[in-house]
């Protein structure tokens, strides 16, 4: 898969659509989601660059049971990235019995700031 293009220091809005093996939307009523954007796939998460959640930049696009989020990531946080690096980022979610898995991955490469 090709990076995906981030302009550094602007917001990123990004939409994903979850779904099961089948095709049907995944319904994520009492998840949580996590958007997590690395350094490098070894960092802990603990040392993400930037963490997104249900309170932090992550909304249900419509209603949790259509499956889609949109993750908005802040200018703080896309603010510390480099130009021409690549940034590992990872879409997460748990269900409410602990089980964890990701949906999309990916990697960003930085661009110049500015607006695409």
């Amino acid at each position: 898969m090709l990076p995906t293009p981030i302009q550094v220091g602007s917001t990123v809005p990004l939409t994903f659509e979850v779904v099961k093996p089948d095709g049907d939307a995944y319904d994520l009523t009492d998840h949580a989601v996590e958007f997590l954007i690395k350094r490098s796939l070894q960092d802990s998460d603990e040392a993400a660059l930037w963490l997104g959640n249900l309170t932090l930049g992550i909304v249900f696009t419509y209603l949790a049971p259509d499956g889609v989020v949109t993750v908005s990531i802040p200018v703080s946080a896309s603010s510390l990235i480099r130009y021409g690096r690549l940034y590992p980022w990872i879409l997460r979610v748990t269900t409410p019995a602990g089980e964890v898995f990701e949906p999309e991955t990916g990697t960003f490469l930085a661009l110049n700031e500015g607006p695409l």
